[in-house]
């Protein structure tokens, strides 16, 4: 809790974003394609460091032909990241050690919470120091989903990670997750979503699982 909320007895909760659209081009592989594109040895590392797996991705991106990944288990949140060693193509694998992870369901749409006032008596919004990026991925999420993302991070603990993915279209996505990693804490939404058109416009509806998790150690952080 900051000085400032303990000092007058207020409550700190996370900031609520507002969405930006989610492209769907950044990628033009899809995840099980760059993922098979993968040595063997760094996917076994990969699922053998993280236990049992929530979720995972691989890409690309426009620095690196060759893949990278990101599991998410029970006992690591891992990355594997292309480099070179005496010229020879490997993968560096790094991650958070994990304990404690718990899951809960949520089903919600972004407009189904109402975003309680900063004024409020007894609550401080708190930014959390994410960059205008992922401001705006998390602002598609439905607000319960916002504040279980962001709610260990209002103390004033950093973000020092932050990542996502997503596969589909404009209508639905078959696949959505990022995640937050600091010190002590690794938080994460997986699911799904659906649009619909109905008399009222766009109807957007989530399924979600938020993640959260206490890290234990590190392996090459």
């Amino acid at each position: 809790m900051s000085d400032e909320s303990r000092d007058r007895g207020w409550e700190n909760v996370p900031t609520r974003h507002e969405p930006r659209d989610l492209s769907l081009a950044w990628n033009s592989r899809l995840r099980q394609e760059c993922w098979d594109a993968m040595e063997i040895k760094a996917r076994a590392r990969l699922t053998e460091n993280a236990g049992t797996v929530v979720a995972w991705w691989a890409a690309t991106d426009q620095s690196e032909t060759r893949p990278n990944a990101v599991v998410l288990g029970h006992r690591e949140l891992c990355f594997a990241e292309p480099g070179l060693a005496d010229d020879r193509p490997i993968y560096l694998i790094t991650g958070y050690l994990l304990d404690s992870f718990r899951s809960v369901r949520l089903h919600d749409r972004p407009e189904t919470t109402r975003e309680p006032s900063s004024r409020a008596p007894g609550v401080l919004r708190v930014d959390i120091g994410l960059g205008d990026a992922e401001r705006g991925v998390i602002g598609n999420l439905p607000p319960r989903a916002q504040d279980a993302l962001q709610g260990s991070f209002v103390s004033g603990r950093p973000v020092e990670s932050c990542g996502w993915y997503y596969e589909g279209d404009e209508q639905r996505l078959d696949v959505f997750i990022i995640y937050l990693a600091g010190e002590h804490t690794v938080t994460a939404a997986t699911g799904t979503m659906r649009t619909s058109r109905g008399r009222g416009g766009r109807d957007v509806r989530w399924d979600l699982h938020c993640h959260q998790a206490r890290v234990i150690g590190r392996r090459g952080l």
